[in-house]
């Protein structure tokens, strides 16, 4: 799906007017793809970021909507190790592949995926990584995994 960037996400409206919405703290993992030449005819830019949800969809931006809605930076202060200077030396440099990819911790409870939970992040221990289960709801901290 193309995504269409948001505060806190991604968003895509179907032509049905269903809307299927994507929020940084379900991103698994971040690729960059360059186009190559001979595709740049049906492709607005010559690169795109795609983004794979932990629910299995995959979301495309292209660079040039990334720049302008600022995307890079939305995905430095939400992703944890995810750095916008590498991310824009990746495109001078026309580097690809994966950029970044979330560390997957199984909930002890359900064995379901763990995702961040800034909201219950408390504000004495900023070094501890908090996580949540979607299905569940139990928290775990991970501790010492904001690197910045």
């Amino acid at each position: 799906m193309f995504g269409i960037i948001e505060p806190g996400g991604l968003y895509h409206p179907f032509t049905d007017g269903r809307v299927a919405h994507v929020t940084w703290a379900q991103v698994a993992q971040v690729d960059l793809f360059e186009v190559d030449r001979d595709d740049r005819f049906f492709w607005e830019d010559a690169h795109y970021w795609a983004l794979s949800a932990l629910d299995g969809t995959h979301w495309t931006v292209y660079s040039r909507h990334a720049r302008k809605h600022g995307l890079l930076k939305q995905l430095e202060a939400a992703l944890p190790g995810f750095v916008r200077g590498r991310a824009v030396q990746a495109l001078r440099t026309r580097a690809t592949g994966v950029f970044w990819q979330r560390a997957i911790i199984a909930c002890p409870q359900d064995g379901g995926p763990m995702i961040d939970a800034p909201e219950l992040q408390p504000a004495e221990l900023p070094w501890d990584r908090i996580l949540r289960c979607p299905g569940c709801g139990t928290v775990v901290t991970a501790g010492y995994q904001r690197w910045r």
